[in-house]
Formats: structure tokens, sequence, C-alpha cells
């Protein structure tokens, strides 16, 4: 056991123990090389600890999402946004939720930021809060390597979540103007069905007619950046008019978009990007912090993975800021879970 006790910050003054000093007549062993051994060890550890982030099962599943809430949870007002312990205080497991206002988020992060292990950590607690009669998933990811670990694993022809409408991986942006189409679609439906019975939008019906089953619908997008630079110009301006149409459609149908990216150079024009107004911020440039966040912060993070930034006022409210220590769920805890929600 190694013991090591000071009464300043002054290294001088701290001496290192190699055993507990109890009781009279215990030899007492120290040096400063055995001390800073120790500290060096510490500083490690810890480092190493807050690049892993929260444990997602044991730290933050099994507290706050016990398995007697599984599928417990409705979408009747939005759905609940879980990016794990606000400035990683445990009496904290605080939620954003994408409704009428914010309608549509942002999530950027550099390359080793922890962008992937924020998608996994959103999608695990979506599917076990939610059923699917309360939430649809559409997820694309236009690399092509994320989302496949959501299909099955011989043929990849197939998701093994039941919430999934669609699970792709494309670079085709052809395939990009025909799911805003099917989105599109779909509002147009629903806005039917509202006439129908003389209301204007998801909750009210939800309300009115509480037997009708029309889950919110949560499109998740991986890389979209490679929507705006991979696809010729033609196709480019059919997709920037599908995703205006349906981001002014979907707040009253109940369509809600969190496009992830590692950098926004290039992608939407102001106009659409304004109605993002969740902005969720991993460690970035300095630059991207300040077109998305508003402010350098993000760009500050020190650990290389495992926190976050966010703002629900587009970034233009810095009493909107909130720092989160994400939990880290390996993929073990996310096969658990999706073999249990089967």
């Amino acid at each position: 056991t190694i013991w090591f006790l000071g009464p300043k910050l002054d290294i001088d003054d701290v001496r290192y123990f190699s055993q507990p000093a109890y009781g009279d007549g215990e030899k007492i062993v120290y040096s400063m090389e055995l001390g800073s051994t120790t500290l060096e060890t510490y500083i490690e550890a810890f480092e190493h600890s807050k690049d892993k982030g929260l444990d997602y099962k044991t730290g933050y599943q099994e507290k706050y999402l016990p398995r007697d809430k599984w599928w417990t949870y409705n979408t009747i007002k939005g759905i609940d946004l879980r990016f794990g312990l606000v400035d990683g205080d445990p009496e904290k497991p605080y939620h954003i939720t994408l409704g009428d206002a914010p309608v549509h988020g942002l999530m950027i992060g550099a390359t080793g930021a922890g962008k992937s292990v924020t998608i996994n950590d959103v999608v695990a607690n979506l599917i076990i809060m939610y059923p699917p009669t309360e939430l649809s998933l559409v997820m694309v990811d236009f690399k092509n390597i994320e989302f496949s670990f959501y299909s099955d694993p011989e043929t990849h022809t197939f998701s093994r979540l039941p919430h999934a409408r669609v699970l792709a991986g494309t670079t085709d942006g052809e395939y990009a103007v025909s799911i805003f189409k099917y989105l599109y679609d779909e509002m147009l439906k629903r806005t039917a069905v509202f006439r129908e019975h003389n209301v204007k939008k998801l909750e009210e019906l939800r309300l009115k007619c509480p037997d009708i089953v029309m889950p919110r619908i949560l499109i998740l997008i991986d890389e979209f950046q490679v929507m705006f630079q991979e696809v010729p110009p033609k196709v480019l301006s059919v997709i920037m008019e599908r995703i205006r149409s349906l981001a002014k459609l979907a707040r009253f149908c109940g369509a809600h978009m969190l496009f992830c990216s590692q950098s926004m150079k290039g992608t939407m024009d102001k106009d659409v990007l304004d109605q993002y107004s969740l902005r969720v911020a991993l460690r970035c440039a300095e630059d991207v912090a300040n077109q998305i966040f508003g402010c350098n912060k993000p760009s500050q993070i020190k650990s290389k993975v495992g926190y976050l930034y966010t703002n629900d006022m587009a970034g233009t409210d810095r009493r909107a800021d909130l720092y989160w220590r994400a939990p880290y769920a390996p993929n073990e805890d996310l096969e658990e879970i999706i073999a249990e929600i089967n």
C-alpha cells in the first residue's frame, strides 16, 4: 500500500510512505523517488479513466434506466436525448427533449473525439426507453461504417432494432434523396390525419385519440457532410430542398433530425442551419466550435473522449450551455440490450 501525505501543494512538502503509519514504534519508510513513481502512475490511471468515460451499464443504465423502466416512456411531448451526467454529477442525469423547441439538432466532433460512442449511447438509451409504438428510427451512415453494427452480422440485410424503419450505410446521394422523399411523404400523410381529427400537431392527436399509434421519428444521419461533398450539384439542390421542406413540417408532425459530422463546412445554408437549434459539440477545432456552438468551449476540452457540451439555443445564449460526462457503452453492453429488447 502506498500512502502519500502533505500539508501543502508544494511537491517538496509531500512525503510518500511505503506503508501506513499505525501506532507507536512502527517504522515509516518514504522517498521522493517512490512518491514520484506513485504520482505518475496515479495521474496516468486517472487520465485513462477520464478517456474511457463513465461505464454505461453500471455507472449509468442500471442507475437511471433500470430494467423495470424499459419501454415505459412515451413521446407525446417529444424525444428525450440522454447524453450522460451534467458536470459528471450523479444527481444530474438530465436529458434534452426534441419537441416543439428544440426541434432538430447537430452533433459535431473531431476524429477520435468520441462521436460514435456518443451516438451509440443515445441510441441505446432510446431503444430501452421507448417501445417501437412510440419511436421510429431512420438511421443513415454516409460512410457506411458505424450503423452496420445494428444490422444482422451475417448478411447485413435487415435491422436488429425493432424501432428502425430505415437502417442504411451508403455514399449514394440519390439514395439520400429517396430517404428525404419518403420522410416528406410521411409528413403529408400525417397532416391528412390531423385534418381528419381536427388537430394541428402530433401532441394534440395523441391526447385526443390515445388509441391511434403514431410514433415520433428520429432521423439520425452520421457523416451527413458526405451528402454535400460527393454528389452532383443537381442532386445536391434536390437534397437541400427536401431538407428545407422537411424541417418546416417536422415540428408539427413529430419528426426530428439529428445530423452528425466532423465539420459543417460547405453543408447546409444558414436558413436551414438555424432550424437545428440543439447543438452538441464534442472536442473539435476552434473554428468549428465557434461556428456551431458560438464560442470556443468545445475546443478547450482536454480529454480525448467522454465529455461534450450542449446548447439548445443554437449557441446564442451561454446560459444554455451544459457540460456532460458521457457514458462509454462497449459492444457487449449494446449486444445485451439488443438481445433483450428483441
